[in-house]
């Protein structure tokens, strides 16, 4: 699953405003001029995933907030569980990096594609040092490696095979090219990697649960040190948890401190359990129980309208039952109220925080349903803290499973009127 964290709505405008001066400086001409006729800014990239069990696309699709539509996009290779990271720097600042996944022969890919917003058009990326698949690929903010792509675990390299990888990767924009990093003191899968945003382990990368080979859930945590390019072994959670959501808490006097959410701890099932991560004093807090146990879900932060800096949490499953419910995570009052059903029950589904147009503000939840691909996106209005009628996606995109979706950055102001 893909989900949006950022410290503040502002933090996250000064993120997109550094994107768009690298893209506005760009020395390509045919790009410059493709982005003049065939624009994509700002708006939402869905790709790949299985759907219906039965198929894979090699499609995309991106989301135009301006006209509540979708338009199709052809990737290079089919791919389900893949990650999709924004490059910020270099000469391929604001291109899409697609990485690994699982192909039609239930294989983990080491394959990689770069989605290009100024041509609307994916290219063929380097390939990734190791295959993986359920890995996590997590921007670098901070040290000497700043700008580059962390790819930690997964599972690989086999076909059908259930390794978790200790290994890592960095994937370096300026030359297009993937170095080995620093091996995880445990392979790990369908874990989470959270950049920490401030006090003194500001940058580091917060590695938290998954499962291990066996598909037994895990209860550490490490922390990449993007100065020494090193693992530092991490507080444990004591109750091991995978398909939780970590998530930084934007306001309050919890500001900063990561939220971990739900998982499964693989004896007892899911669970409703939060934990805090406390940046300053690198300890895990108890925090408060969410209202219903769930595991496969997403926690996106609200950045507009009367919840504004509270945590949105969508979806999931329990006790083997997909799930329509939400609640709502209160940074200043540090509890979970119930939010408004979805239209379709949803479980590793994305949601994404829509950033400019007539829709900025809203968040876009697409993917699995339990149902069947034909299942339509859902928008969640902060305004009005309901879901409005459905995005008009592809049939193909509404319900399909290991989708990705990530928001592309804003046209540059000075590009505005072309």
């Amino acid at each position: 699953m893909v989900h949006r964290t950022f410290m503040s709505s502002s933090s996250s405008f000064r993120r997109w405003v550094i994107v768009a001066a690298v893209l506005a400086t760009a020395s390509n001409p045919a790009a410059t001029a493709a982005s003049h006729h065939r624009s994509t800014w700002g708006q939402i990239l869905v790709g790949g995933g299985n759907c219906d069990n039965l198929s894979l696309p090699a499609r995309a699709a991106l989301y135009d907030p301006a006209t509540n539509s979708f338009t199709d996009v052809k990737m290079e290779s089919p791919r389900s569980s893949a990650a999709a990271t924004l490059i910020t720097t270099s000469h391929d600042a604001g291109k899409v990096l697609i990485s690994g996944g699982e192909g039609k022969d239930s294989c983990a890919l080491a394959s990689t594609e770069l989605y290009d917003l100024a041509t609307n058009s994916f290219t063929r990326g380097p390939s990734m040092r190791a295959a993986r698949v359920r890995h996590t690929a997590t921007v670098l903010t901070n040290g000497p490696r700043a700008g580059e792509v962390l790819i930690v675990g997964g599972r690989g390299p086999r076909c059908n095979g259930r390794v978790a990888l200790a290994s890592t990767e960095l994937y370096d924009p300026a030359t297009r090219s993937f170095t080995l990093g620093p091996n995880l003191h445990a392979g790990r899968q369908d874990h989470t990697a959270t950049p920490i945003v401030s006090g003194p382990n500001k940058g580091k990368i917060l590695i938290v649960g998954g499962m291990d080979s066996n598909f037994h859930a895990m209860a550490s945590t490490e922390l990449y040190n993007p100065f020494s390019n090193q693992m530092e072994t991490g507080p444990s959670m004591k109750l091991p948890r995978a398909g939780h959501t970590a998530t930084v808490i934007p306001a309050g006097s919890n500001s900063g401190a990561i939220l971990i959410a739900g998982g499964n701890d693989g004896r007892t099932g899911q669970l409703a359990t939060t934990k805090l991560f406390d940046p300053v004093t690198a300890r895990l807090l108890p925090e408060p129980t969410m209202k219903t146990p769930r595991e496969e879900h997403t926690a996106t932060v609200i950045e507009s309208g009367p919840d504004m800096g509270e945590i949105l949490i969508a979806g999931g499953t329990n006790d083997g039952l997909e799930l329509a419910s939400t609640e709502l995570y209160d940074p200043q009052r540090n509890a979970f109220a119930s939010g408004p059903d979805m239209n379709y029950p949803r479980y590793g589904h994305t949601a994404t925080a829509v950033g400019g147009g007539s829709n900025a503000g809203r968040i876009l939840i697409t993917g699995w349903t339990g149902y069947d691909s034909s299942v339509p996106s859902d928008l969640y209005d902060p305004a009005t803290r309901r879901f409005v009628p459905e995005a008009d996606s592809p049939l193909w995109r509404g319900g399909c499973g290991g989708t990705f979706a990530i928001e592309l950055p804003p046209r540059p102001s000075h590009d505005a009127h072309r």
